[in-house]
């Protein structure tokens, strides 16, 4: 499988299906058919593992969590905080920086809708 970002990025589906192609065993999760709790739980769950086996990339519209001018992201999560409920979006995008985000506001900012695939945005959980 191969795609061309030129002037679009890739949608959360096509997120997973590169990961897939990487060998990952990869659960593709729209915000749509998820809820802020259980986005908390496996985020949570995913990075609570010692191994280091499992990743959590998530797909969010920037400027609803504040991250003005872009669009839709995918970044990859480092760490929750349970004392603030927040976690930490480590950025691989090099005009931003990484920002610790309530579950709730980037919960909020994956659940908005992803023009080119007309689906909410959500979050790819990676199994290596």
């Amino acid at each position: 499988m191969f795609y061309v970002c030129r002037n679009e990025g890739l949608t959360l589906a096509e997120v997973g299906d590169v990961l897939k192609a990487h060998g990952c065993s990869v659960t593709v999760i729209h915000a749509s058919d998820s809820s802020v709790d259980k986005f908390r739980q496996h985020s949570v769950e995913t990075l609570s593992r010692v191994d280091s086996s499992s990743a959590i990339i998530v797909n969010y519209h920037m400027p609803t969590l504040g991250q003005s001018p872009f669009c839709g992201h995918h970044s990859p999560l480092a760490a929750y905080h349970v004392d603030t409920d927040r976690l930490l979006l480590l950025d691989v995008w090099p005009d931003t920086s990484e920002c610790w985000a309530t579950a709730s506001s980037l919960f909020a900012a994956m659940n908005t809708v992803d023009d080119a695939s007309g689906k909410t945005r959500g979050y790819c959980i990676a199994k290596f």
